[in-house]
Parts: C-alpha cells; structure tokens; sequence
C-alpha cells in the first residue's frame, strides 16, 4: 500500500479564477489519461510502465501537474509499481467527471 498524489498543483486546486481553474482540469485530466494509459493498458509491457514512470516529467502535461520540487507526492506510485510485480495496474478509483481535477488510484495484485 502507498499514498500520494497523482496531481499536485495548488496553484490550480485553490484557483479562484475560473480561467486558471480549468485550464488546471485540462491538465489534470490529460495527465490522467496517460498514467492509466501506461500503467494499465493490457497491451503494454513491463519495460514500457517502467520507462513511463522513468520518464514521467515528459509525460504531457507532467510538470503542470507536478511543479518543480512537488513531484514528491508522485514518487510512491513509483515504489508501488516496482513492488507490484510485472503485471499492469487497474486504475481502482471511480472515473472524474471533466469538470474536475483528477486524482488516480491505482491497484497491483
């Protein structure tokens, strides 16, 4: 089990501009879909999720969603994924609507 944070950008959480508050969403929601698309995909293999994970800070919209010095809330999915054997993930939380900032769980058994 670890704890973190697929998304870490408080300048986009606590926006009070409706502007910046969705452009945090958009970026969000397109790093969502990359980590459940690495991570999950039946299709990959278990040299391309570690590779993603390798190189998660030129995934799109990465260091939006991890700034400088704030990635640390993103390293335990790395340490849960090396502990999680060479199979994909499921993505274990329920789908964000579009209007709201994604945040990921993933399981490996």
């Amino acid at each position: 089990m670890g704890s973190g944070a697929s998304f870490h950008n408080f300048d986009y959480f606590f926006a009070r501009d409706e502007k910046k508050r969705a452009e945090g969403v958009q970026h969000s929601q397109t790093w969502h879909n990359f980590l459940v698309e690495s991570l999950t995909s039946p299709d990959s293999t278990p040299q391309s999720r570690r590779q993603s994970l390798k190189d998660w800070s030129n995934g799109p919209s990465a260091l939006a969603s991890h700034p400088s010095r704030q990635e640390e809330h993103l390293m335990p999915l790395h340490v849960i994924a090396g502990a999680g054997g060479t199979s994909p993930c499921r993505l274990a939380s329920k789908p964000y609507p579009a209007t709201d900032i994604a945040m990921a769980n993933f399981e490996w058994k």
